[in-house]
This record gives C-alpha cells, sequence and structure tokens, in this order.
C-alpha cells in the first residue's frame, strides 16, 4: 500500500541519517564482544523494541535519542542479551521498571 511505502522510506532516510551522522558503532567499547577500536556502524538499533511499543519513523515519534547506531556484532549482541543491554544503557524495558519474568520461582 502506498502508506506502508511511506513509511518504508522514511524509515530509510531516517536510518541513512543516522549512520551517516554516528559513523563508529555506539556499543562496541562497551560490550564484551565490541573491541577497542570502535567497528563502522551498519546498523540503527532501536533502545525499546518494537514488540514493547517502538515507534519505527520519525512521524511515530521516534527520534535520534532513541536509537544506537552500531556494528552487526555488537547488534547481535544486544538483542540476545538484553538484561545485560539494559544496564549497559544500550536498551530499555519499555513500559516495566523491571525485566521480564522468567517463570520460576525463587527459594526463600
Amino acid at each position: 500500500s502506498a502508506k506502508r511505502e511511506a513509511i518504508v522510506e522514511e524509515r530509510r532516510v531516517f536510518v541513512e541519517r543516522i549512520l551517516r551522522e554516528r559513523y563508529a558503532c555506539e556499543a562496541c567499547r562497551i560490550t564484551p564482544v565490541g573491541g577497542w577500536r570502535a567497528r563502522p556502524s551498519t546498523d540503527c538499533h532501536e533502545l525499546l523494541r518494537r514488540s514493547q511499543g517502538s515507534p519505527i519513523v520519525p512521524s511515530q515519534g521516534l527520534t535520534a535519542d532513541d536509537v544506537v547506531a552500531c556494528c552487526r556484532t555488537c547488534h547481535d549482541w544486544i538483542t540476545t542479551n538484553p538484561a545485560e543491554a539494559v544496564a549497559l544503557g544500550l536498551a530499555r524495558w519499555g513500559m516495566r521498571d523491571n525485566p521480564p519474568s522468567t517463570g520460576v520461582a525463587s527459594v526463600p
């Protein structure tokens, strides 16, 4: 649809601008998989997951402060290690103050 195509184009322009302005990975120096020297940024990672309500384009409320420009290695680490990423400021839990429940009861 024309509406979807407009959103895709708006997202493409936004990501290109972020990656042009932030050419070095912003996560390399703070993630365990990063190096002493930042790799080139290739991805635009939203701090709040889309499944938790993150907007995907500026017209929906997304700002440059809501994303991290990162390399693929760090982006993969961020998405597979959410609790650690939150602790490092590379992700947010969304509306919740605490991480999601694991479903495992703690023993007193």
